[in-house]
């Protein structure tokens, strides 16, 4: 559903930065410093920003593995029609349930049309139970019909973070302090303060 939103953002990116895709990233250690490359080219840089996932980042410069736990997840989308009225037309609920392997689901209004986004633990041979969505909707007092098919798709989550890797992000912390390379905020929760974290550190770096 956010496709036309990314195409805007690429093209705005675009005009001021050089975007690469389908990339290999891989860091080496050089002395306090860190190197990084793009599909084994070294790529000149400033500061790098090491928001994405930091299993291989820490592992890659010898800090060892996180405990890192993970959650295998199954997503569904597809086309809605609601049927009643609703005081919000974009929301998600967050499912509790002993009856189900459904965790989130998600309503959003794209280009004047409803779409549902369904969120399941992972079980094999386990297939979603439009039912089971409908009757969840039902008690929260929305009324759907499906427009289309699911659409299916895998994701691995990375639940960060036990004792141990809060340890390991404050040595990584301190080791590269006056370094090149920002952590992404790892140890926070919420988009707000990490971006707000990054930015602290970018301006410290530039200071």
């Amino acid at each position: 559903g956010a496709t036309k939103f990314l195409q805007k953002f690429q093209n705005y990116l675009n005009k001021k930065i050089k975007v690469h895709y389908n990339s290999k990233i891989s860091v080496i250690k050089n002395n306090t410093k860190i190197d990084i490359f793009n599909n084994g080219k070294k790529i000149s840089t400033d500061i790098i920003i090491w928001a994405a996932n930091p299993v291989p980042l820490l592992k890659n410069l010898g800090y060892g593995n996180l405990d890192n736990p993970v959650t295998l997840v199954k997503v569904y989308c597809a086309n809605i029609k609601i049927l009643n009225k609703l005081n919000n037309k974009n929301f998600y609920i967050q499912v509790f349930s002993n009856k189900t392997n459904i965790f989130r689901i998600y309503i959003y209004e794209l280009n004047g049309k409803f779409k549902i986004t369904v969120e399941t633990f992972f079980e094999k041979d386990k297939v979603i139970d439009d039912k089971i969505v409908k009757k969840i909707l039902n008690k929260f007092n929305v009324k759907i019909k499906f427009k289309s098919k699911f659409l299916e798709f895998k994701e691995v989550r990375h639940n960060l973070m036990t004792v141990n890797d809060n340890n390991l992000f404050n040595r990584f912390e301190k080791d590269f302090k006056r370094s090149n390379i920002i952590g992404g905020g790892w140890h926070l929760t919420g988009r707000e303060q990490k971006i707000n974290y990054i930015l602290e550190k970018v301006k410290n770096k530039n200071a």
